[in-house]
């Protein structure tokens, strides 16, 4: 039979070894969930790739975007593209925003996923 605790002490340390034990569970838990989370990804973001490669022409290219996209999201997406060709021609950030008509934090975005990109 397990002895019961005799002091605040005891009681402390057998409460922590159970949190402890919980603690553990529950990261592999997430652990787990996140694997399941960044495969789903990986699957879907691969099958979308491959669903607008197999198009054949720039017609039935924009019409499955358009499909796929509303009008904003479509045009944030060319946006994006915008500013990562005018960074790559070392067109100033300031100067990028006021043509794109998008904010300065936008294009900074732009410029540190660039950069994360080369590394």
């Amino acid at each position: 039979m397990a002895k019961a605790p005799t002091t605040t002490i005891d009681v402390v340390s057998k409460a922590s070894k159970r949190q402890a034990t919980t603690i553990k569970q529950l990261t592999l838990h997430s652990v787990v969930l996140v694997y399941k989370y960044m495969e789903a990804r990986v699957k879907y973001i691969s099958h979308l790739v491959n669903h607008l490669l197999a198009q054949e022409t720039a017609q039935e290219l924009e019409e499955v975007l358009r499909g796929l996209l509303s009008s904003s999201e479509l045009l944030d997406v060319a946006k994006r593209l915008q500013i990562f060709e005018m960074l790559q021609q070392g067109i100033p950030q300031r100067q990028i925003a006021e043509n794109l008509g998008v904010g300065i934090a936008t294009v900074t975005r732009g410029s540190n996923a660039m950069k994360s990109r080369k590394k």
